[in-house]
């Protein structure tokens, strides 16, 4: 245990002192490789997102720095050892990555199974054919829009924390590229599983998604193209209630001082919180069930774009910060996405050779990544977090390239946020709010 969460834990009752354990950025584990692995998803995190908000630093922006990092750490499995992506990540020679993923793998939860497929139909047409009934303005073109608007709305309301990756394809050629005990050794350390499209439309609307999919059909090369994705799902309600005793209220945010923005904004009881002030900027961690949602603010006069530099810097700044205050935090509620393409930043970062060549992780020759793309969608309310992300690349296969004053915290200006494991200190998602008033998830 650090310096500082001894001291702090010394005389809190035990409740307290357990709680304490549980809270603030970050909690590294004892065992040296698992450490080692947190800490460079850390680094590579930090130093990703500098580089993704400076590109469009007056825009909302999040990402999820462990859906890329379990997406390379499975790529670097597949080809035993690659120098490049050790570079790039910061992974030691011969750095063991499969046993510290399956360490973190314990976290996720598995919930029991959705009811089939065939059930789930059935009572989504009841609903809609109620709303059918009822008249007036439908906004559902069809059943099947309604469906997959259901099928959404039932997997977010499951409280869990999930990582998923896989190899999607279609056709005979794919599992035919990778060998075997690469795959398995995958499949053991990361839970990378093979899909099969098997339906031809399916499979052209997925290519479609992507930019230059279609004109990659239009060449004929559906059945040498795959992807391998890395999905991470967070549903967690706050901790005891914390903001649900309190009415949420208009207030003024101010993207640009002077110019404020009309936001609903809603304040957690008045409790124990790790915070910090310093010259630069106030920081908060709120508690919910499955993660800890790590606020920070630069004071007036700061940049967020100088206070993300810090933080790629030195990617635990706030660990020797915190101290358990007494407080409340208005907190905006805010909704939204990005899609981005990883590739220009992981270029930037010396990942280069994956786009033009796979190697030893294809056995064709000539194979290669053409981008990697990254979705990502947030929901942050007086209920708790919805964060989901699906890292996705799309490849070509052979021949294509306490005591003291409470402190009342108002986060009424830009701000950056973390959300990060609870339990292992894994950094899962990190974003900047501008204007939470920006309401473009839909």
């Amino acid at each position: 245990m650090s310096g500082i969460k001894k001291a702090l834990v010394v005389g809190l009752c035990p409740a307290a002192a357990f709680s304490l354990l549980l809270l603030g950025v970050p909690r590294p584990p004892q065992q040296g490789a698992f450490r080692e692995y947190l800490e460079s998803n850390d680094r590579f995190g930090t130093k990703f997102f500098k580089d993704l908000h400076a590109a469009a630093p007056d825009k909302n922006t999040v990402f999820s720095p462990l859906g890329i990092y379990s997406f390379f750490t499975c790529l670097r499995e597949l080809a035993g050892w690659d120098e490049e992506l050790d570079r790039a990540f910061g992974w030691r020679p011969g750095q063991e990555l499969g046993s510290a993923h399956r360490q973190l793998m314990a976290r996720f939860t598995t919930l029991p199974p959705l009811l089939p497929e065939r059930e789930r139909s059935e009572a989504a047409l009841k609903r809609y054919r109620e709303l059918e009934a009822k008249g007036g303005d439908n906004p559902w073109k069809n059943f099947e829009m309604f469906y997959r608007f259901e099928e959404r709305k039932t997997i977010a309301k499951r409280e869990e924390l999930r990582l998923d990756n896989s190899i999607r394809y279609h056709g005979p050629l794919t599992p035919r590229a990778f060998q075997l005990e690469a795959l398995r050794r995958a499949k053991e350390d990361f839970g990378l599983e093979l899909a099969e499209v098997s339906d031809d439309e399916e499979w052209r609307e997925i290519i479609s998604g992507f930019p230059g999919g279609a004109a990659l059909l239009d060449e004929g090369q559906g059945g040498r193209i795959f992807f391998l994705t890395s999905t991470l799902h967070l549903g967690t309600k706050w901790e005891f209630g914390l903001f649900l005793h309190v009415e949420s209220k208009q207030r003024d945010f101010y993207p640009k001082p002077g110019s404020p923005v009309t936001v609903r904004m809603v304040t957690s009881e008045l409790t124990d919180y790790p915070y910090a002030r310093t010259d630069d900027y106030e920081a908060v961690v709120l508690p919910a069930m499955k993660a800890d949602f790590v606020v920070v603010m630069p004071e007036p006069g700061r940049s967020l774009g100088a206070l993300e530099e810090r933080f790629a810097d030195s990617p635990d700044l706030l660990a020797s910060r915190l101290e358990r205050r007494c407080g409340d935090v208005e907190l905006p509620e805010f909704k939204f996405k990005t899609d981005y393409s990883a590739r220009p930043i992981l270029e930037g970062l010396g990942v280069r050779t994956v786009f033009k060549d796979l190697g030893r992780i294809v056995l064709i020759p000539d194979s290669r990544f053409i981008d990697v793309r990254q979705a990502v969608s947030i929901v942050v309310d007086a209920d708790g977090i919805q964060a989901d992300s699906e890292t996705a690349s799309i490849a070509l296969l052979g021949g294509m390239r306490g005591g003291e004053r409470p402190f009342h915290m108002k986060v009424n200006r830009p701000f950056l946020f973390q959300i990060r494991d609870n339990m292992t200190g894994a950094l899962l998602f990190m974003g900047a709010v501008v204007d939470p008033s920006r309401h473009d998830l839909n």
